[in-house]
């Protein structure tokens, strides 16, 4: 580039340059010159250079702090330079070196200005666009990051809560689950009674059809032993003694058969109770929750 091309581009920048300058390029000049344009493509600047020198000199313990500041600083810069370097390599900048700063030239450092002025005007032609794009994607990215992070810190705050319930109430999960063992032995048990007691009332059903069988076969015979008393008294004239001796015996044997009656009567009773006991508890059974069984 010509040197007045030179000063315009720069001068665009806000870098006020004379040609006397770019003729007699000192070191103070171009370090300056070269700030302004790393400042211009990276935004790296002497001022944002001052916390990170201050601290590398804090850590290093050196005695004499000021001494190194600048010559740091210089570096940091050359530094950020020469990896500038390694992009602008189609410029045809070779080897930008700290002669370049300290020591330079008048054509190197025309040739220097004029590949760094052509670089930025390429990366704000063609890299500007893509770079806000990206750097919007970024944001957007960022903003999706931050609120999900969001919603896991909320998730992870929700799942200790969780936790800590579970731990609270596990004494009384285990106590629940106990009453629900005992509840459910208990059950069987009286399911197994309930069993046993349908097999007894099956049992006395049985027995009682045959009491009431034998009941109706005493009564018939009674009846059968009456007509034939009332008849053979219509037929034959015994002596009193003897009448009042048979009348004795079978009114004994009347009252021993009515005796077996009232006794069969009351063992058909028992057994109705009982029937309606076990059939209190098959409706009470079945209202058992059947969670319990599990």
């Amino acid at each position: 580039m010509l040197i007045p091309d030179i000063i315009n581009a720069l001068a665009g920048w806000g870098i006020s340059v004379s040609q006397e300058q770019l003729k007699s390029p000192t070191a103070d000049f171009v370090e300056n010159v070269y700030s302004a344009c790393l400042e211009q493509l990276t935004g790296i600047s002497h001022g944002s250079l001052r916390d990170p020198v201050q601290n590398a000199l804090n850590a290093s313990q050196v005695e004499d702090k000021d001494l190194y500041a600048s010559a740091l600083s210089s570096n940091i810069i050359l530094y950020h330079l020469q990896a500038i370097d390694l992009f602008m390599g189609t410029a045809r900048v070779e080897d930008f070196n700290s002669r370049d700063l300290y020591n330079p030239e008048r054509e190197r450092t025309i040739v220097l200005l004029s590949a760094f002025i052509n670089f930025v005007k390429f990366t704000e032609q063609f890299c500007d666009p893509f770079l806000k794009d990206l750097r919007e994607r970024s944001n957007s990215l960022i903003a999706q990051r931050d609120n999900i992070q969001d919603q896991l810190n909320e998730i992870q705050r929700k799942l200790d809560e969780l936790k800590g319930r579970i731990v609270q109430d596990k004494p009384i999960c285990e106590q629940l689950n106990a009453e629900n063992t005992s509840i459910t032995n208990t059950m069987f048990m009286t399911k197994d009674a309930q069993a046993k007691a349908v097999r007894d009332v099956e049992q006395y059903k049985t027995e009682r059809n045959a009491l009431m069988k034998r009941k109706e076969a005493l009564n018939g015979e009674i009846k059968s032993v009456e007509e034939a008393i009332t008849r053979t008294r219509a037929r034959i004239v015994q002596s009193p003694e003897r009448i009042k001796k048979t009348i004795a015996i079978m009114s004994t044997t009347a009252r021993e058969d009515k005796k077996m009656v009232l006794m069969h009567e009351t063992n058909a009773r028992d057994l109705q109770t009982k029937i309606n006991a076990l059939h209190n508890i098959e409706k009470v059974v079945p209202l058992i929750s059947p969670h319990l069984l599990r």
